[in-house]
């Protein structure tokens, strides 16, 4: 089982490990709410021009990143 060992709002970046994340490896943005998240994953919310991307992403593919928060786009 594993635990989430991040907090809500706290800054991530995307680092895909599989085909699958491949499109947001590098992306940056901020923990969101873990209400109905399956465990072992975090929701990755991505602000982009007005609109915030949410995605879910598995908990080893997500680290911890620095006090700026960079959109890609």
């Amino acid at each position: 089982m594993l635990i989430n060992t991040f907090r809500e709002g706290e800054r991530v970046m995307v680092t895909a490990k599989d085909d699958f994340y491949a499109y947001i490896d590098g992306w940056r943005g901020r923990v969101g709410s873990f209400e109905g998240i399956p465990g072992g994953h975090v929701r990755v919310e991505v602000p982009d021009e007005g609109v915030t991307k949410l995605f879910i992403v598995p908990v080893d593919q997500v680290v911890r990143c620095g006090e700026r928060l960079v959109v890609v786009r």
